[in-house]
């Protein structure tokens, strides 16, 4: 009734607005949808710059499995631009909401999932409010992208009791291949009995499957750590013979080493462990960047380590992105791999390429994507053949693949 009775006295247009929203509110409180909706749309009619009335309608109907007419009002309201007004702003429903509710309905509206992909990635560049609720719907829209062939003829180092994963080319088609003696089970890691989780490496010819040097653990001339996780894991190739690695036995926590890989002995050489610039505990997805000294770090703000620092603002998707396969020149830029993580059991990775301009500035992104399906896949390598793009992936830390995906193939979006 208060609310009526402020319509009534006219004046300042905003609480009039205000007044008729509130009333639609106050329908829906009372259990009555037909006069919530009405309500709503007169405030929508009394001032059509606000689009608050129109999220609320948008959220209701899609709650209500009313897909078709919730996204009716998720197209009317999702181009309105944030309102410059000054009463009682709701700026989330400007920024990413409605974009939100897209990447729901898109579901169930639109068969092409191509639509609903291009929502989620519209609502993680512009909010981060709701980043894992949309990454959870994601598996609904990714999906693979380019040819996949599984690695054939890989040698056996170390013996059966460990299976190939993780591969870094170096110049192919000569590469690292991690070998791995646990498998996943239910989204769990096994390990043989009485056996800790353990990693060995080889240097291998990809394409005639030769043994080419069983890389020694022990040439590492650091003081070791009793762990429970042993060995250099997802060695990444860069430059003409550097390479860095994931370890825990060599300081206190999960850290990144670096060094130099003699292939031709199978010694890792000069080596060192990365000192966090933040202190933290686990240090896992440096990016070497090619031939210099520099490393990406972080990506939200994007933070590059070495003699050429930087760093840039990026959009709220980028927290999500977490380091896969270092930048590879392509035209007068950069590429690099990333993947996003639902930890879900098993968990779900989804894999985006990030083009950069030659001074490292992220310029574009990828519409998401997987390999083969929502699971656990992971590439620490890829290269640039023609108008192709060659991912080596393993799935479920085991099965390791080449996957050709045609450039023409990626979707970009600017940032």
């Amino acid at each position: 009734d208060m609310y009526a009775k402020r319509i009534r006295a006219g004046g300042w247009y905003e609480e009039v607005w205000y007044s008729h929203y509130m009333i639609a509110q106050c329908h829906l409180s009372l259990g009555d949808p037909i006069e919530f909706e009405k309500w709503m749309l007169l405030a929508f009619k009394n001032n059509p710059r606000r689009a608050e009335s129109i999220y609320k309608l948008t959220k209701y109907f899609r709650e209500q499995s009313q897909h078709y007419k919730a996204y009716h009002y998720m197209k009317l309201g999702k181009d309105i631009p944030l309102s410059t007004e000054s009463l009682f702003i709701e700026r989330d429903v400007y920024l990413g909401l409605f974009h939100y509710e897209q990447s729901i309905l898109e579901y169930y509206v639109h068969p092409n999932s191509r639509e609903g992909a291009r929502a989620s990635v519209a609502y993680w560049l512009a909010d981060a409010t709701l980043q894992q609720s949309v990454l959870s719907n994601y598996e609904f829209y990714a999906k693979p992208l380019g040819t996949v062939r599984p690695i054939q003829g890989l040698p056996s180092p170390f013996g059966s009791e460990f299976r190939p994963s993780a591969i870094s080319v170096r110049e192919y088609p000569y590469a690292n291949v991690r070998y791995v003696n646990y498998w996943i089970e239910n989204g769990e890691y096994k390990t043989p009995p009485g056996k800790c989780v353990m990693t060995e490496n080889a240097y291998v010819n990809l394409e005639t499957g030769e043994l080419l040097m069983k890389m020694k653990d022990s040439s590492v001339a650091l003081t070791r750590r009793d762990v429970t996780v042993k060995g250099l894991e997802d060695i990444r190739l860069y430059g003409n013979d550097r390479f860095t690695a994931t370890v825990q036995e060599y300081s206190d926590g999960v850290s990144v080493l670096d060094g130099r890989y003699n292939a031709e002995t199978g010694d890792y050489e000069d080596v060192s462990v990365l000192e966090s610039p933040f202190n933290r505990k686990c240090e896992k997805n440096w990016l070497p960047i090619g031939d210099t000294e520099n490393f990406i770090y972080d990506w939200h703000p994007l933070q590059i380590l070495g003699p050429g620092a930087k760093v840039y603002d990026t959009p709220p998707m980028f927290s999500m992105f977490r380091g896969s396969a270092p930048p590879v020149r392509v035209g007068d830029g950069w590429w690099a791999l990333v993947h996003m993580v639902h930890y879900s059991k098993p968990r779900k990775y989804y894999h985006c390429f990030v083009s950069f301009d030659r001074e490292m500035k992220p310029r574009k992104i990828s519409i998401p994507f997987v390999f083969v399906s929502p699971s656990i896949e992971y590439c620490v390598s890829f290269r640039t053949v023609d108008n192709f793009v060659e991912c080596y992936v393993s799935c479920m830390d085991s099965n390791p693949a080449r996957v050709t995906i045609p450039v023409s193939e990626i979707e970009w979006v600017s940032i």
